[in-house]
């Protein structure tokens, strides 16, 4: 039998131990088990071999006999085998037992426990509280390593490595609540082995029973525990030592440790208990720590997928809209146009086509007649013919004619002098005189009542004018530019606008394609806008995911540029960083560019007529820019109709 003495910052024990062979190391199952976080758990041993007494380095060379490092040797009495910070020092060999409370001389700290035979007879004192200095400093020391563990399996498998260590338990079982109950996460065995079938090793109703009160359970011999009898797992397993601790969070009870010993009863003490339920607590916070930190690597992990997504869109985008500014170069260059037409965006096939004719006739001094619908940038092009011909240098006056009042035809046309009518203070010239050698733009000719058409006619006939309550006739020098969104054949057929005044302004026709008619520029025209209204904003320019530009080509645009140009300064608006699909209002997300059916599929004939009729009323709403009154006569319906109709269909009032 040998004597040894254990001394560190952590233990001060006395150890007699019986064999021919001791193993020395920081798992409960050696003969001489060690607090010391240097310590493996089996880090040496000590063996009787021809009579005399050796010891051996397990660990791979950290171990000190007499303070020199040695791998083996012999070792005799006061000899000394230094492992981390603690000494194991040889104090006798006896040739009999001896007592097990062989008193020890006085040491410089609590002797915690003696230990005597082949395996543990544990003496550990309670010292009138539930801790003990050493096994605090064991708590923190196996803290200390699990607070740095990244992965949730290993942290668990050292969690339950570390309560068998604190206790000496036979068997572990670390449990964690699920939504169908609780699962056995680890189960390890004495030696850290993993326990095969743990599912049917264990008592489920005492973990239960901890879990439901959040209080520790200890049992000194459950088979003999009231509370548990008649409990089948209990007595098929046979249970004795039983200790289950609640890992319990703020936000809740995680799971629970559960340790146990088949053989041996009262294996636990209160000490054990307050140890593990010291250690639970961290434990919990580690396994919480772990999961956010786990949360928050999976989140980065789909930023960064996701912003590589958005990235391989905005790469494609950028890809796209480069090859649509060479094709634009291209066809510019081979257009080779005489002027300057940068204030309008799009060069498709209809658009060069009215840049060609522009190109024609911006210095020629005749009347140009432009016709299109609402929203197609007619008065564009009536500046890109004042702005590019010899007038540029005199004034542009643009005047819309169907906001003229019947009362103030007069003075807004010729203007007024002095005293003319109550409130006249002074002379005002009419636009006439206001574009005196320059371009007047008359647009929306085609809503003009008939005393304006007539008024207008003889000014063009005489090219000369005389202001309200003057008696002095004015020449003037204008180009004439009209426009309408009507068609100006149906009304001079009609006898709704004058023939007269008809070959007056309709010398040289220029027709404004609507925006479905031009689909290659709707991607520049969109890169325009986002340019304008981002500068206009003062905010960084916003990209644009190319399923955005999907939806804006498939919508039909029935109020063309201007339409597109108010839903993307919305979208610039509203967007934070970038403009996606849902960035888009929703009759834009929503709409198709127009109704289709498959014919194959029966239909009731009730469902497509309701599907055109809305295609239709969205579309002319949008052709007269939402002058309600002006669709409903486009439509052959009344105002009352078209808006029960709006209503019906879940269309914008």
């Amino acid at each position: 039998m040998l004597k040894f003495l254990v001394e560190s910052a952590y233990e001060r024990k006395l150890y007699r131990i019986a064999g021919d062979r001791i193993v020395i190391g920081r798992s409960r199952a050696a003969d001489i088990p060690l607090l010391d976080e240097a310590a493996h758990k089996r880090h040496a041993e000590v063996l009787k071999s021809g009579g005399r007494w050796q010891f051996r380095d397990l660990s791979g060379g950290e171990l000190l006999h007499n303070g020199q490092s040695a791998g083996e040797g012999a070792l005799g009495v006061g000899d000394r085998l230094t492992i981390g910070s603690t000494v194991v020092t040889l104090q006798a060999v006896l040739s009999a037992p001896a007592p097990v409370s062989e008193p020890v001389a006085p040491p410089p700290a609590p002797v915690n426990s003696e230990v005597t035979g082949a395996r543990s007879v544990r003496l550990d004192p309670v010292h009138g509280d539930r801790f003990t200095a050493g096994g605090l400093r064991s708590v923190l020391e196996i803290n200390k390593r699990i607070v740095r563990e990244r992965s949730e399996k290993r942290l668990l498998s050292m969690i339950m490595d570390a309560a068998i260590d604190l206790t000496g338990a036979e068997r572990g079982f670390l449990l964690l609540v699920v939504k169908d109950g609780l699962r056995v996460s680890v189960a390890h065995n004495l030696d850290g082995n993993p326990l095969t079938n743990p599912e049917m090793e264990i008592s489920r109703t005492i973990a239960r029973h901890a879990i439901a009160k959040r209080r520790a359970v200890l049992s000194d011999d459950a088979g003999a525990d009231e509370r548990w009898s008649g409990m089948e797992s209990v007595v098929a397993l046979r249970l004795r030592s039983v200790l289950s601790v609640p890992l319990v969070t703020e936000k809740g009870v995680l799971g629970a440790l559960y340790l146990d010993n088949r053989l041996e009863k009262g294996l636990f003490n209160e000490r054990h208990l307050g140890l593990l339920e010291a250690f639970a607590d961290q434990a919990a916070l580690a396994i919480v720590n772990s999961r956010l930190n786990a949360g928050m690597r999976r989140r980065e992990k789909e930023l960064q997928k996701k912003n590589a997504e958005v990235q391989r869109l905005n790469d494609r985008l950028a890809a796209e809209l480069t090859q649509v500014r060479e094709d634009l170069r291209t066809r510019q260059g081979e257009l080779e146009f005489r002027y300057d037409y940068t204030q309008i965006v799009g060069r498709s096939k209809a658009m060069s086509e009215l840049l060609t004719i522009l190109d024609k006739v911006t210095d020629l001094n005749v009347p140009v007649f432009i016709e299109g619908e609402s929203g197609t940038g007619k008065e564009l092009v009536a500046r890109a013919l004042h702005f590019n011909g010899p007038r540029r240098e005199a004034c542009f006056v643009s005047e819309n004619c169907s906001a003229i009042p019947e009362s103030l035809i007069e003075k807004v046309l010729f203007g007024h002098v002095k005293g003319a009518f109550t409130g006249a203070e002074e002379d005002a010239p009419g636009l006439f005189e206001q574009a005196h050698g320059g371009t007047l733009f008359l647009d929306e000719v085609g809503d003009m009542s008939p005393e304006m058409q007539k008024k207008i006619l003889r000014v063009l006939q005489e090219g000369e004018v005389r202001r309200v309550g003057g008696k002095t006739v004015r020449k003037f020098d204008v180009r004439i530019v009209a426009a309408t969104n009507r068609d100006i054949d149906g009304l001079k057929e009609s006898g709704e606008f004058r023939e007269d005044l008809f070959f007056r302004l309709v010398v040289v026709r220029i027709r404004t394609p609507p925006l479905r008619e031009r689909p290659d520029d709707l991607p520049v025209l969109v890169e325009h806008f986002l340019r304008v209204y981002c500068e206009e904003m003062g905010v960084p320019l916003k990209p644009l995911e190319s399923g955005a530009l999907d939806r804006l080509a498939q919508y039909p645009w029935p109020g063309n540029v201007r339409e597109l140009s108010n839903e993307i300064r919305r979208a610039v608006a509203l967007s934070p960083q970038r403009i996606t699909v849902e960035s888009l209002s929703e009759r834009v997300r929503s709409a198709l560019s127009g109704p289709s059916f498959d014919w194959d599929v029966p239909k009731p004939l009730k469902e497509v007529v309701e599907e055109v009729e809305k295609t239709m009323i969205a579309r002319e709403l949008g052709r007269q820019n939402g002058n309600k009154t002006r669709a409903a006569e486009v439509l052959g319906l009344s105002r009352l109709g078209l808006r029960n109709k709006m209503q019906r269909y879940g269309l914008a009032q």
